[in-house]
């Protein structure tokens, strides 16, 4: 079976250690996933230590591996809060919002096709 360019798709990343990795999409979408689920739980931690600024560092590293989570956002969105910064709690709130729209419009659209 011949796969179509479009299934050849390969990308470029370094990782925190600063190595190059050139792979396949799919193999790239899921270690960056578990980077960022790792960043998650590790920033949830430091953040119920109170090590607000490892807790910052940690979100932003789940931010950069994958963009689509909303726990990083409300990591930092907690850190704004106990910081006294409502505007930055705002900020994180309006960064998330388009995230939260896009995955209850996917939610949406896999219900409606297996409704169908």
């Amino acid at each position: 079976m011949m796969r179509s360019p479009r299934s050849r798709v390969f990308e470029l990343w370094i990782d925190q250690a600063f190595q190059w990795h050139y792979q396949w999409r799919h193999e790239t979408d899921r270690e960056l996933g578990c980077i960022a689920t790792e960043a998650i739980r590790d920033a949830t931690e430091a953040l119920r230590l109170g090590s607000l600024e490892e807790a910052e560092r940690l979100s932003g590293v789940a931010i950069s591996a994958d963009d689509t989570k909303l726990e990083p956002l409300a990591i930092k969105a907690a850190i704004r809060r106990i910081q006294g910064h409502r505007a930055g709690e705002r900020l994180m709130a309006e960064l998330a919002a388009p995230v939260l729209e896009e995955r209850l419009l996917r939610e949406a659209r896999s219900r409606r096709s297996t409704t169908a």
